[in-house]
């Protein structure tokens, strides 16, 4: 994985196989960067001020910062 950064702001990636779209993240987002979809939730990183609370409130820890996480996550 990369270190995605929009705007020097740290964007959390999702591991697409832990979620399971329970919109978890849509509802801790202060600044509505995750949109809620069909699917699973969509990341607008324009919106993202980069604070986690999207990644505290995942139950399924799909979330996560690249250069933080990567360990908790085997590939």
């Amino acid at each position: 994985m990369t270190d995605i950064t929009y705007e020097k702001r740290k964007i959390p990636e999702r591991h697409i196989t832990r979620c399971v779209g329970c919109d978890a993240c849509v509802r801790a987002c202060p600044t509505r960067a995750w949109l809620d979809t069909s699917e699973r939730p969509l990341l607008k990183p324009e919106l993202c001020d980069g604070c986690g609370l999207c990644i505290i409130a995942c139950p399924n820890d799909a979330l996560f910062f690249p250069d933080v996480s990567n360990s908790r996550f085997p590939e």
